[in-house]
């Protein structure tokens, strides 16, 4: 069963890792798990849910899953243990209203997305190469099943090429193979279709290592020798799907899970290499890292539309990530202190720190019912609500609700996110060093000049210290005269009206050479650090 190539085809579900406080039964429940991550997945139409424990979360999206569950009928009510097969039969169930399911489904998954060359570009234009030409090699797919996390394979195949003896020598050597790997890889797959036209059917069950070579060399068992008859966004989309989320992806996962090394540090190697060969063909590179379409499966097994084949789902791309993704800026250490300015000859300080679950949920909320707050934050629920909202918040990717100090104590938030991956991302033509922002001021006790300029100034001055983000975004609701006012301060230019499911809003856009051109005299005006005398 295979609830995790469920997840994979559908967006109802996140990932949390939160303990809760209102929530009883889910914390009894979390608590029963020897996992500490769990992944929460929402019915359509009805309050109940399945909570899968986890025992590995890939940024690639398979992931290692318990074989039990959790089973929720009803917000806040029990959660009864069931088999992870019992999970997938639910979910199969009222996802596409069937009730019988296939046999060894991840095995007819691989084989769907192996033979998607024959299906994209017909049977008649491929070449096949014959089997005495892959009697020396391995087959990738052995080493890195799709869905597999079991070491044992992955582990036969690398410890011979391991060189030393400490944990430091074969972390080197197995990170010194995946830059080969990806080397060969990307030169063939992409070089060659650059250089000659060539499509390889490049994904880890069509693609070959030759044993004993140094250099690392790959070879591959199907291609088209002549794509000139082929339109090219079709070409590089099969291309770069292949290559990266049927082949790169499974090895960041294996050798992640396998080797203790983090995912991140794989997609910077897949990065660099690609910059190098960026050297060689320039921007004909750029279509690697365009979002990734991927072939529904699950819709077309229990469909009975002949056609579902056609249906795609859109996953984001994490190639982009090294350039333009930064852990620090998004999932900063709980609590910890990030920035701090001091305004008004020292007499203001302003800080800003990470979230704090244990601190801050009480305070969020309090604001979040003012009425002021009401129409623009819309947070106006129950506490456990509220908790759910941050639970869900805090297991994301590419958001973060920062904590604004004055004098110590809490007196704004500002939630940062990612563009290319939040919901805004769709309605504009965003770039991949997008970074947008909401904003909420509790009620100042006593009025201060210029507070809300400087509290976003300092903000701004350390969301621009990084260099993945390059420039910043406003959507803020466009009959909230006051945000705009207060953002235009700090350099933020008006670019159009941005109609969004749940609100019209006015979309801004703010560069870094913008922003120290228009702060300056604010900046001036205040000190990052305060000499105190002993």
């Amino acid at each position: 069963m295979s609830v995790s190539l469920y997840l994979l085809e559908n967006k109802n579900w996140y990932y949390f890792d939160l303990v809760p406080k209102f929530d009883e039964e889910l914390l009894k429940f979390m608590k029963s798990c020897p996992e500490s991550g769990f992944i929460r997945i929402a019915i359509s139409g009805e309050d109940s849910h399945i909570i899968v424990p986890v025992q590995y979360f890939s940024t690639t999206g398979v992931h290692f899953l318990a074989d039990y569950a959790g089973y929720r009928e009803k917000k806040m009510g029990t959660i009864d243990r069931i088999s992870i097969e019992e999970a997938y039969r639910y979910l199969v169930s009222v996802t596409y209203g069937t009730q019988g399911v296939v046999d060894d489904i991840e095995k007819e998954y691989i084989g769907y997305f192996s033979e998607e060359f024959d299906e994209s570009f017909g049977y008649g234009l491929k070449t096949t190469e014959s089997s005495d030409t892959l009697l020396n090699c391995v087959k990738t797919g052995s080493i890195s099943n799709f869905f597999g996390y079991q070491k044992e394979n992955w582990k036969d195949f690398i410890s011979p090429g391991i060189t030393g003896n400490t944990d430091s020598d074969r972390t080197s050597s197995v990170l010194g193979w995946f830059s080969q790997y990806t080397r060969s890889l990307l030169k063939t797959a992409v070089g060659k279709y650059i250089e000659e036209g060539i499509i390889y059917n490049c994904n880890t069950e069509h693609v070959y290592i030759r044993k004993n070579t140094d250099p690392l060399s790959l070879c591959f068992n199907e291609y088209i020798s002549d794509s000139s008859g082929i339109r090219k966004e079709k070409a590089e989309n099969f291309i770069r799907t292949h290559l990266i989320y049927y082949n790169l992806y499974p090895f960041v996962r294996t050798i992640a899970y396998s080797e203790g090394i983090e995912e991140d540090s794989l997609y910077r190697i897949i990065d660099a290499e690609i910059d190098s060969l960026r050297e060689v063909y320039g921007n004909a590179m750029d279509f690697l890292y365009e979002t990734i379409e991927v072939r529904l499966f699950l819709k077309q097994v229990y469909s009975a539309q002949k056609e579902s084949w056609k249906e795609y789902i859109r996953h984001h791309n994490f190639l982009i990530n090294p350039k333009h993704y930064s852990r620090k800026l998004i999932k900063p250490d709980y609590g910890e202190i990030l920035h701090k300015r001091y305004f008004n000859n020292g007499t203001l300080e302003i800080t800003l720190r990470a979230f704090n679950p244990e601190t801050d949920m009480e305070f969020l909320h309090e604001w979040s019912n003012m009425e002021y707050a009401k129409k623009y934050w819309e947070m106006d629920v129950e506490k456990w609500e509220f908790e759910e909202a941050y639970i869900k918040h805090m297991g994301v990717d590419y958001s973060h609700p920062y904590i604004g100090l004055l004098n110590g104590n809490p007196i704004f938030t500002l939630e940062l996110y990612w563009a290319i991956k939040d919901e805004v991302g769709k309605y504009y033509r965003f770039r991949p060093g997008d970074y947008g922002f909401h904003m909420l001021i509790a009620p100042a006790k006593e009025k201060i000049p210029h507070f809300s300029t400087y509290a976003l100034a300092m903000c701004m001055e350390y969301f621009f210290s990084f260099p993945q983000l390059t420039r910043m975004i406003g959507e803020a609701s466009a009959s909230h005269k006051g945000t705009h006012n207060l953002i235009t301060k700090v350099g933020c230019e008006f670019n159009r009206s941005l109609a969004l499911p749940y609100k019209t809003s006015n979309l801004t856009f703010l560069d870094r050479e913008k922003f120290y051109e228009t702060t300056e005299e604010i900046f001036n005006n205040s000190v990052l650090k305060i000499n105190i005398p002993t």
